[in-house]
């Protein structure tokens, strides 16, 4: 009913799915696919927006990225943006209990094509965060390459034409210059 990927697959003499009536879903976790029936069912899923411990705020924001990611494949957009509330709830606490959301970025980065909404909404949550130099340098996790890549140009992007220029009108090439010693120079033969 919402997803057309399945309306055409269950409803197709051509395809395995309509003939056998099973759809399969090896990239999905049970969990995930529990959240999906049930958000299938009822149009809401429980998520418990008040965890504490570190573990399960982080689990339960993986559960959430991997429900959008399957919204995605089965082309099911009131879900995917459902999820994307939930997804931003879960981040204003795991940035409020230090939870690093690297581990997130690379979800997101491996299983989402460029320019994905969610992919606009992690780059979004790295340019605009509070002390990014030092998460980003602190981190343990490596960064995927296309997302320090697309991070660069969403932040160019995003800096006004004018402060650009005016960084640039007032850049001193001395800053890049290298100290000089002065004094006696010993050569060693």
């Amino acid at each position: 009913m919402y997803s057309p990927v399945l309306k055409a697959a269950f409803e197709s003499p051509h395809f395995v799915e309509g003939q056998t009536k099973t759809y399969k879903m090896d990239d999905t976790t049970e969990g995930t696919f529990q959240l999906f029936v049930q958000w299938h069912y009822t149009q809401s899923i429980s998520r418990d927006v008040n965890v504490t411990n570190h573990v399960d705020m982080q689990d339960a924001m993986l559960s959430l990225l991997e429900l959008w990611v399957l919204a995605d494949k089965l082309l099911i957009p009131t879900l995917q943006n459902y999820v994307m509330f939930w997804i931003n709830e879960h981040m204003v606490k795991c940035h409020d209990n230090g939870i690093k959301a690297g581990c997130f970025f690379i979800y997101t980065w491996e299983n989402t094509a460029e320019g994905s909404p969610l992919r606009r909404y992690f780059l979004d949550v790295a340019a605009w965060r509070e002390g990014l130099d030092k998460w980003m340098e602190n981190s343990h996790i490596i960064f995927p390459n296309d997302f320090l890549r697309e991070l660069v140009i969403y932040l160019f992007v995003a800096l006004p034409t004018g402060f650009r220029e005016e960084q640039i009108a007032k850049r001193d090439v001395k800053e890049f210059m290298v100290p000089e010693t002065r004094g006696s120079l010993t050569l060693l033969i």
